[in-house]
């Protein structure tokens, strides 16, 4: 006499079959933080362009003096065409060789102090620069990113206040009466010749 035999699978055992192994979840999860490196690295970069897009001054990224990324404000400040630098050994292009040993102290020193070089530009032309340098994450490595302001029109407000100061200088020199300049306490902090001339030098000395 035949006898059936019925099974009856265990649906807990069947689930433990669709679920990952170890190695599996160790994997996605290697998976995912790539993923997510990419995306934060992408983000970064993104927010750098952005930001360096907007801003008035120049900004470049250089990673052993090869330049990596800069707006357009960097471009036109040298005179380059974008592609004429990007990927390239730039610094060696755009400042004065004496100013490339200042450059490499900065950047070993890790100073994020403003300090003044020589640039130059595409034509030739050399030009007061300051550079200021900043951290910052950009494609997944901390990269110095560097703010250049060029100080020629600076320069030249400097130099036409001190031509403007030496001019005014000779007008009181030469001036015949009485000039001098008193302080809060009484003290004359300035006499021209003429003053000198008839009532002695009154320099830091009270005058009422």
């Amino acid at each position: 006499m035949a006898t059936d035999v019925f099974t009856e699978s265990d649906p807990g055992r069947d689930e433990m079959k669709d679920q990952p192994t170890i190695e599996e979840l160790q994997s996605r999860i290697v998976e995912l933080e790539k993923e997510n490196s990419t995306l934060r690295a992408t983000a970064s970069e993104n927010h750098f362009e952005v930001m360096a897009e907007l801003s008035f001054e120049a900004i470049a990224i250089h990673e052993d003096g090869v330049l990596l990324e800069a707006n357009k404000q960097y471009f036109r400040m040298f005179g380059y065409e974008r592609d004429e630098l990007i990927g390239k050994q730039a610094i060696t292009k755009t400042v004065a060789p004496e100013s490339l040993a200042k450059i490499k102290r900065q950047v070993k020193s890790g100073s994020t102090s403003a300090y003044e070089i020589v640039g130059i530009r595409k034509d030739g032309t050399r030009f007061p620069l300051e550079i200021q340098a900043r951290y910052t994450e950009y494609k997944g490595k901390r990269r110095r990113v560097g703010v250049l302001r060029d100080l020629s029109e600076r320069r030249k407000l400097e130099n036409s206040l001190i031509i403007e100061q030496r001019r005014m200088e000779m007008l009181l020199e030469a001036f015949p009466g009485f000039i001098y300049l008193q302080a809060p306490d009484y003290s004359v902090r300035y006499a021209n010749p003429y003053f000198i001339e008839h009532y002695g030098q009154p320099k830091d000395k009270p005058c009422y």
